[in-house]
């Protein structure tokens, strides 16, 4: 452990590994220390804090026992594996902190009184409701007031002001359950259970594109049937899902109503992006950068306007999901809406497609 650093110093919290208990040259997370124990690493003061914590995850002891002398090639190329995971393992740890560092800068106490998962939950819960705010009201603001001339002349089919309220209430009590699904998600990564990697260079260029590609595919087609189950499950529908579908006409929906679900419905439509971790590597912050777009995404498939954009699943096909309940359970794509045969294509020049 190193010694704890003086208020203001720029330091990052690391987990403690130890070899595990029956066999060398593995590692497992000491679970006390990595929920409770505020062990810090300080980096030496003015010295560019988050670059010099980085640097030093290169002198940190593991805890990985080394191979002895004697053994075989392949009990050695073991040992180097167990390294380079408790590595990966640490670094993963060092991002989480090192974001949780920056939206806590105001406020330092209240996150060295929390353990990291908490401030990560915090972290989560706070980004994703300025994030909420500003890009629905800067959505809002556009095609409500500076351009509702060219999207709702006259106002017609625009959505009450007691609508775009509730919307937000709905949206803002949902938060606290939405924002655990990435604070799991980042439990399983730093405990090193998942396929996510940290170091950009650790596959060639063309199969990292395919790795996130074909996450990008499975994540799309888990949205799809969780979001078609939770229409046909009957049960479910009416426990959770129709607390979205309160809105089912178009001069209900805004950009507001993107989040407005109960909160498990809302976790269960995030569990594809957690479950495609299992599946394929992905890069740390390309799935955050998943998740970041995702929340935005949401804000524009709720505004009603045609933007025309096939094969992109846009608001207009999200707004006839709305109103017939049975169409275009897609998120990004209509590709699985396409293929399962629930694709419905907007009204266009009065010829429907």
């Amino acid at each position: 452990g190193a010694a704890a650093a003086a208020p203001g110093d720029p330091r990052v919290r690391v987990v403690e590994l130890v070899p595990d208990a029956a066999t060398w040259g593995s590692s497992t997370l000491r679970w006390p220390s990595f929920f409770f124990a505020d062990r810090t690493l300080a980096a030496p003061a003015g010295s560019g804090g988050a670059d010099d914590a980085r640097r030093s995850l290169d002198r940190l002891d593991l805890g990985v026992a080394p191979a002895p002398p004697n053994a075989t090639e392949l009990d050695a190329a073991r040992a180097r594996l167990a390294r380079a995971r408790a590595e990966e393992q640490v670094k993963f740890v060092w991002a989480a902190d090192w974001i949780n560092s920056w939206l806590f800068a105001a406020a330092p106490g209240v996150r060295a009184a929390l353990p990291l998962y908490a401030q990560s939950w915090l972290r989560n819960f706070l980004a994703g409701s300025i994030l909420y705010y500003v890009v629905g009201g800067a959505w809002a603001l556009w095609i409500y007031r500076i351009r509702a001339d060219v999207y709702f002349p006259g106002g017609r089919g625009m959505p009450a002001k007691r609508d775009v309220l509730l919307q937000i209430w709905v949206s803002q009590r949902a938060m606290v359950l939405y924002t655990l699904m990435p604070t799991i998600s980042d439990f399983l990564i730093e405990h090193g259970w998942t396929l996510c990697f940290f170091d950009f260079g650790a596959y060639p260029l063309w199969l990292y594109v395919a790795f996130h590609a074909f996450y990008f595919v499975c994540v799309e087609w888990g949205i799809y049937w969780m979001h078609r189950l939770l229409h046909d499950i009957k049960w479910a529908y009416r426990l959770l899902h129709a607390t979205h579908h309160k809105y089912n006409k178009e001069n209900t929906l805004s950009p507001f109503a993107g989040l407005a679900f109960h909160p498990i419905d809302g976790m269960l439509q995030a569990t594809p992006y957690v479950v495609g971790l299992f599946l394929v590597p992905v890069h740390y912050w390309a799935h955050l950068a998943m998740l970041f777009f995702t929340a935005v995404w949401t804000t524009n498939i709720h505004d009603t306007l045609d933007g025309e954009c096939e094969p992109v699943m846009g608001a207009a096909y999200h707004t006839i999901h709305h109103t017939t309940y049975r169409h275009n359970y897609g998120q990004i794509f209509t590709l699985w809406d396409r293929f399962y045969g629930t694709l419905r294509v907007p009204k266009r020049e009065g010829k429907e497609e």
